[in-house]
């Protein structure tokens, strides 16, 4: 940023055309600078968004569903579990962001009206943390699904599910809406993963 100062001072010192040509290359670069600064914000972003450590991973769902909300207009109806959850912050992120791409693809494909999400640990079968986004939409043919290239979404979910140990089912009939479930079992001592 110092040269482009530095060019900024020669410029001011310049006249005519080799001004205005050196005055618009300038404004040019301080613009490529933001859309930089912009893009490596993103990516930081990206890699954990600031709301999970400010809010914890109920208040940062609580949090992106309220925006989904507003910003698409389908209803979406939270019950979760705001407890403390033991896990490490690579295993919420990933659960963040299976629930992103879940609500994301209700948007795109579902012509849904209202979506449920369920946080909550779960002592049925094992003990498990177990992420639920119902939708009432128009669902799908999950065997033709099958046979078709792979959805990147379903994809991304799956493999973000995988690489913390957990299960994701997807459960979808035609005209009686999908269901995205994650399946995050807890070890011995309570913990996730067996710590």
């Amino acid at each position: 940023m110092f040269e482009v100062e530095y060019l900024e001072r020669i410029a001011d010192r310049t006249t005519g055309e080799a001004r205005t040509a050196l005055k618009t290359e300038i404004a040019n670069l301080k613009s490529q600078f933001r859309s930089s600064l912009d893009a490596v914000r993103g990516m930081i972003y990206d890699l954990r968004p600031p709301v999970l450590s400010e809010l914890g991973l109920a208040g940062a769902i609580r949090d992106y569903a309220a925006e989904f909300q507003v910003r698409y207009g389908l209803r979406v109806e939270c019950h979760l579990d705001t407890g403390e959850t033991g896990l490490k912050a690579a295993e919420e992120l990933a659960i963040y962001r299976v629930m992103q791409e879940a609500l994301q693809n209700v948007h795109k494909h579902a012509q849904a009206s209202a979506v449920k999400l369920v946080w909550q640990r779960s002592t049925k079968e094992k003990d498990q943390w177990v992420m639920l986004c119902t939708d009432d939409g128009v669902g799908f043919d999950l065997v033709k699904v099958a046979r078709r290239r792979r959805s990147v979404g379903l994809l991304a979910m799956r493999e973000r599910a995988e690489l913390i140990g957990a299960h994701l089912q997807v459960q979808s009939t035609p005209g009686q809406g999908t269901a995205v479930t994650l399946l995050l079992p807890l070890g011995k001592e309570g913990d996730a993963l067996g710590r």
